[in-house]
């Protein structure tokens, strides 16, 4: 079989897997797809910047899809001063947008 057919025949595994996948120009692949992946994600990374004793104390955090982007917060607890963790990503892409920790 010669280059051209083999690379024509992978072209057209390539696209059918693709589209069999939901990976076309209107629909992408989101991989944050769901509220617990987005949290879990989220939390693994406000650990790594604030430590797992900060995050701790300000479970449950909250998720909410914007648009393309999911924004999860901590939760302030009652009685405690200064803000919560804040972390903005791309459910496309899973690109931090944005990620803060209030004071």
């Amino acid at each position: 079989m010669s280059k051209f057919k083999v690379m024509v025949c992978m072209g057209l595994c390539g696209a059918v897997l693709a589209v069999s996948y939901g990976w076309t120009s209107q629909n992408r692949l989101k991989v944050l797809p769901d509220v617990e992946t987005a949290s879990s994600v989220a939390k693994v990374i406000l650990e790594r910047r604030y430590g797992s004793k900060q995050i701790s104390q300000e479970l449950p955090l909250r998720v909410k899809l914007v648009g393309d982007i999911w924004h999860v917060t901590g939760t302030l607890t009652a009685g405690s001063d200064g803000g919560v963790a804040e972390i903005w990503i791309n459910q496309v892409d899973c690109k931090v947008v944005r990620l803060t920790h209030g004071r």
